[in-house]
């Protein structure tokens, strides 16, 4: 297994405006990262900054392990769900443009209002993570939904999900910070995920005063 960097783990310098995609990719080529996990949220202009982001990737020996959408399908508005069903089809089309099978989805999170209860909400995400996964089916692409938020934080949250999409194309990204998040021990969550586990985020937490 070859390690990849993760453009999230640098996100505070693409925030404050002094990284860019390719500043990061050129960051990577100086570790021992073989790969990288792009996002569609560090786009600022995909039309003009992919060639530059597929010229980096050859100039720098680097493969895309996995392609992230930011996604969120709890809304009442089926405007807004039908929005958040595109940015998951557009990055299984992403995932296709940089050779890798793996797009890393989201459930959602409920709004701050009380306007969606819990059970309206995963009803939104159920919907939402089936016609999503109909469409990577297509193209053998496997969305990983991240354990992440209310409605997936979890492990029996996530193979719940799995389960009720019984689809080849819905699978887990196991990540080991989140669990800590919401009280589970990451070494209890593989037990119970362990034979869906496509991707894996590797991190911690460390608390501060």
């Amino acid at each position: 297994m070859e390690l990849s960097l993760s453009m999230w783990s640098v996100h505070k310098y693409y925030n404050e405006g002094r990284w860019s995609i390719v500043d990061f990719l050129e960051y990577t080529s100086k570790t021992k990262a073989k790969g990288v996990e792009l996002l569609s949220i560090f786009w600022r202009d995909k039309e003009k900054e992919l060639p530059l982001v597929d010229k980096a990737l050859a100039q720098y020996n680097l493969k895309v392990s996995s392609y992230a959408a930011c996604n969120n399908f709890v809304s009442a508005d089926p405007i807004i769900r039908e929005e958040q069903l595109q940015e998951v089809k557009d990055a299984v089309d992403m995932a296709r443009h940089f050779g890798t099978d793996v797009v890393r989805v989201f459930s959602g999170d409920l709004p701050n209002d009380d306007s969606i209860t819990y059970e309206e909400g995963m009803v939104y995400v159920e919907e939402g993570l089936a016609a999503a996964a109909r469409y990577a089916e297509q193209y053998n692409v496997v969305l990983c939904i991240e354990n992440h938020g209310l409605f997936a934080g979890r492990s029996d949250q996530v193979l719940d999900l799995i389960n009720k999409i019984n689809s080849p194309s819905l699978r887990s990204t196991f990540d080991t910070g989140n669990f800590l998040l919401v009280g589970q021990n990451p070494s209890d969550a593989i037990k119970e995920l362990k034979d869906y586990v496509k991707h894996v985020h590797i991190k911690d937490f460390l608390l501060s005063d």
